[in-house]
């Protein structure tokens, strides 16, 4: 198995699991490669002509024997990608796939063919109804009661859900400019995959942009669900009007 994406740290030492974290958040890339385990080699005459180190990163999903045979660096056979202070590539015969680029663990809601000709799992962050479909944690309330809260690494994607919900159900369509809407898309497929813009980029998971990055965000605020609601019930009261609480005891909190 080689279909992996490898990434090559220019002026790098080999990657142990006491310096990962350090390195990957030096290159930016702290969010798309955590919690991964990586194999490593040190390359001379790399991408660029730079020596580094050869990273190939995947979640537990992905063997360690798979690991190593992807990790080489062999460029005849392979595409590489300059992405500022290091390189990304991908074998041609074998590009990444979303088994391969899964995290651990998934919220999983929708799946959907993007245009890589994949089927992805989309996440849905909440539920048309308003309930958060994010990992949670009990905390103890300010008014004396324990209530289920976002873990503070999701709060801002749950925040930015809850606008982003309020004006598609609102308005039937995505109002924000391109840029935004197709880095909130990149950040929705990073909830469930090790991507980033230039992994997703690389694979065409947007093309066409206007309908595949669209369907990640729609998917991502149950927009689907919601029609289908609406449709049910004509013009009842809003899911937002019927969502449950947030307590652990089912009383308002």
């Amino acid at each position: 198995m080689k279909n992996i994406f490898l990434y090559f740290f220019p002026e790098t030492p080999c990657v142990t699991k006491d310096t990962q974290a350090a390195t990957y958040k030096r290159f930016g890339l702290d969010r798309v490669l955590n919690g991964t385990d990586a194999t490593c080699r040190d390359i001379k005459g790399g991408p660029g002509g730079r020596d580094g180190v050869l990273v190939c990163a995947t979640s537990k999903r992905v063997s360690m024997d798979s690991r190593n045979t992807a990790c080489a660096y062999d460029p005849q056979r392979q595409t590489w990608i300059c992405c500022g202070n290091y390189y990304l590539g991908y074998w041609n015969d074998a590009k990444p796939t979303p088994d391969s680029l899964a995290r651990e663990e998934q919220v999983a809601h929708y799946g959907k063919v993007l245009g890589d000709g994949n089927e992805w799992c989309l996440a849905a962050a909440i539920s048309h109804n308003g309930a958060e479909q994010l990992p949670r944690m009990a905390a103890w309330g300010p008014d004396g009661k324990w209530v289920k809260k976002v873990i503070p690494e999701y709060a801002s994607l749950s925040a930015k859900a809850k606008r982003v919900a309020e004006d598609v159900y609102a308005h039937g369509e995505i109002t924000l400019d391109e840029d935004e809407a197709l880095n909130f898309a990149v950040e929705c497929l990073a909830l469930n995959y090790h991507v980033g813009k230039f992994e997703v980029s690389a694979l065409g998971v947007f093309a066409p942009f206007e309908t595949m990055a669209s369907w990640v965000i729609f998917c991502f605020v149950d927009y689907p669900e919601y029609v289908k609601w609406k449709v049910s019930l004509g013009n009842a009261e809003t899911p937002a009007d019927t969502a449950g609480d947030n307590t652990l005891d089912g009383s308002a909190g």
